[in-house]
């Protein structure tokens, strides 16, 4: 099964923020963090079950200490 990532607003908002915010510093750390996250989001959309479920119904997250 293959999951598709839905941003709120608000999460896709800071999302963006915090890169460009990296980005004035450090453009490079700035687009390792763009790739970790689409990684991560890969990941969860390949195979939902390694996510663990969110208390919204078919939601799955990854936590913060994933690699």
């Amino acid at each position: 099964m293959t999951l598709t990532v839905i941003w709120s607003v608000q999460a896709r908002n800071q999302y963006v923020a915090s890169r460009t915010y990296i980005a004035k510093e450090d453009p490079l750390t700035a687009e390792l963090v763009h790739k970790r996250v689409d990684k991560s989001l890969k990941l969860l959309c390949s195979s939902p079950e390694t996510g663990v479920p969110a208390p919204t119904p078919d939601c799955h997250y990854l936590p913060h200490s994933c690699p």
